[in-house]
């Protein structure tokens, strides 16, 4: 098992974003790669022996995936909107005691 870690980013690119990935080849010669955190190798014949990566490297933090990015909007989306009804259901019940 081999880690695969990028020192330096190509000029131009983020120098933030350095790519770190596994490989391992098993006894039969066979390739593997486990993905990376930031999802930037992309494996072809994975578990074969001519397998190979494809590191893609970032110009902007905007070109990385948006990992739960979109559910942490729908979440927050909903929660304002109940909060707006709680407090709308408050003052209706106060406006009704007086």
């Amino acid at each position: 098992t081999y880690t695969v870690e990028e020192t330096v980013a190509p000029n131009g690119y983020a120098q933030n974003f350095k790519v770190t990935f596994t490989v391992t080849i098993a006894a039969d010669g066979k390739v593997t790669f486990k993905q990376d955190a930031l999802k930037q190798v992309t494996p072809s014949n994975n578990g074969k022996v001519d397998a190979t990566a494809t590191v893609k490297n970032v110009k902007s933090i905007t070109q990385l995936p948006l990992t739960g990015a979109a559910g942490t909007t729908l979440f927050a989306v909903v929660a304002l909107l109940v909060a707006g009804a709680g407090v709308a259901v408050a003052l209706k019940s106060r406006q009704r005691m007086h």
